[in-house]
């Protein structure tokens, strides 16, 4: 039987967790997504209007189908589980309709994670062709935004800004686990 403090925890960590990401909503005015396609609850719904890179198109993004094991016990599950991880660290991937804000440096992606453990939580990525092969040429490297005042464990939000459309590798590692994951920027 779980302890009434852990039920409470949880319920106030997906509370945390929906009351950060209800920020992320669109400002008013802007398009929407098509009504057939429901917006992920992890990542805003605005639309960028831009032209793709050509490796955008063909980007293998990763769904959480590609998990080698299911999250455990301690991360949030809803109707919508788009957890992807390993171990102590976990994501919430973008649903692949999803098309991150274009802004003035950049193209920003909100993503949550789930922290099993302690310690800092580093993200990177690389610009990659569709195929998964390495891209160096560009305007930057992304830029990872992870801000405080999250406990040591459970949910963090954070966010990546990306300098152009592509196709990008996301490598993020926590307590020594790293997970990979692919998200199409366009």
């Amino acid at each position: 039987m779980r302890h009434p403090k852990a039920a409470l925890t949880a319920t106030a960590s997906l509370a945390l967790c929906a009351a950060s990401l209800a920020g992320c909503s669109r400002p008013a005015g802007s398009p929407s997504r098509a009504a057939s396609t429901p917006p992920s609850p992890a990542v805003s719904t605005a639309t960028a209007a831009t032209t793709a890179a050509p490796e955008a198109e063909d980007c293998a993004v990763t769904e959480p189908a590609d998990r080698k094991a299911e999250p455990p016990a301690g991360v949030p599950r809803d109707g919508e589980d788009r957890w992807y991880g390993e171990g102590v660290l976990w994501v919430s991937l973008p649903d692949p309709s999803y098309r991150p804000e274009k802004g003035p440096d950049g193209y920003a992606m909100k993503v949550g994670w789930w922290r099993l453990a302690e310690g800092p939580l580093t993200v990177g990525a690389t610009r990659v062709t569709g195929a998964g092969n390495r891209r160096d040429v560009g305007k930057g490297t992304m830029v990872p935004h992870i801000p405080s005042g999250y406990g040591p464990t459970g949910f963090q939000a954070g966010g990546l800004g990306f300098p152009e459309p592509g196709c990008w590798h996301v490598t993020a590692t926590l307590a020594g686990t790293s997970i990979d994951f692919r998200v199409r920027v366009a």
